[in-house]
């Protein structure tokens, strides 16, 4: 796991930007992984809210509503030059219009947010997990 991570590192700045999604369209769910640019703005305790709300403005998402949220936690185990990982996450809930489709075919999804914090890269590591709730 350590090599993994000390790998990541090393190529870590070369693929901010990296975003990459698994769909299971039966389902209508998804997963995606992205790699960002540190939000030194935003702080490490709310940080899996903010990229929550982020998210719902992006997609122009109605009635955001975060639901829970975790505290911070440090990942020891995840360090680069004695600083380690910080993780935070938080689940939200909203309705998502599907690429251009109108308001009156919005899905309610439950969202989950993890957010990898790895400051000495300049890292923000995101992951979301989109569940629907109630499809139209």
């Amino acid at each position: 796991m350590l090599f993994i991570y000390a790998l990541l590192i090393v190529f870590l700045n070369n693929f901010v930007g990296l975003k990459e999604v698994f769909v299971d369209p039966s389902r209508d769910e998804s997963l995606i992984f992205e790699i960002l640019e540190l939000k030194e703005e935003v702080g490490d305790d709310g940080s899996a809210s903010w990229f929550l709300q982020d998210l719902a403005s992006e997609q122009e998402a109605e009635g955001c509503v975060v639901i829970e949220q975790s505290a911070v936690t440090e990942a020891p185990g995840l360090c680069y030059r004695s600083t380690p990982a910080v993780i935070t996450t938080a689940v939200g809930q909203m309705a998502i219009s599907k690429g251009r489709q109108g308001r009156e075919a919005q899905n309610v999804v439950r969202v989950y947010i993890a957010n990898v914090r790895l400051k000495e890269v300049n890292t923000d590591i995101l992951i979301s997990a989109y569940e629907p709730i109630r499809v139209k």
